[in-house]
């Protein structure tokens, strides 16, 4: 049975609908969407991409847990602290192999960023599930999460 200590509002952007739920006499934590092991995020990110890291940090930092949910996912699946330090990083890697692609004179978005951000990612989150039908869509959204512009895809 969860005994949810207290609803925590993630604020990923001005209209995010998310909660966090830790119940910490189970030692279980829950971020529907957002936390899923081993997963590129959901299309063009679910929300300002420095947001996320400091969420996903918080989590880290802040909640008690052993075992973090993460909700309505195919198939269902779950976490530890170590799966939520892997998410922070692909952010990081994502943003830095974007500036890569940037500083090799390539075009926000466009097919030629896309090849080199996805040939600088693949060895360490190629076989994450929904790699390759979300990267585009993840550049796509760090880029324009960054120019201040909620991305029309997530």
């Amino acid at each position: 049975r969860l005994v949810m200590s207290e609803p925590y509002a993630p604020d990923l952007s001005l209209t995010d609908d998310y909660i966090v739920v830790h119940d910490a006499t189970s030692r279980v934590a829950m971020f529907v969407d957002l936390m899923q092991p081993r997963n590129v995020p959901f299309r063009t990110l679910l929300g300002h991409p420095e947001r996320i890291v400091e969420r996903l940090q918080w989590l880290e930092d802040k909640l008690d847990f052993d075992v973090i949910v993460s909700g309505h996912a195919t198939p269902q699946m779950s976490g530890t602290k170590h799966d939520v330090a892997e998410q922070r990083g692909y952010y990081r890697d994502l943003t830095d192999a974007i500036a890569t692609a940037r500083a090799a004179g390539l075009a926000d978005g466009s097919p030629e960023m896309t090849t080199l951000v996805r040939s600088l990612l693949h060895p360490k989150y190629g076989a994450w599930r929904r790699f390759d039908e979300f990267l585009a869509l993840n550049v796509q959204g760090m880029i324009a999460w960054r120019a201040g512009k909620s991305p029309a895809a997530h």
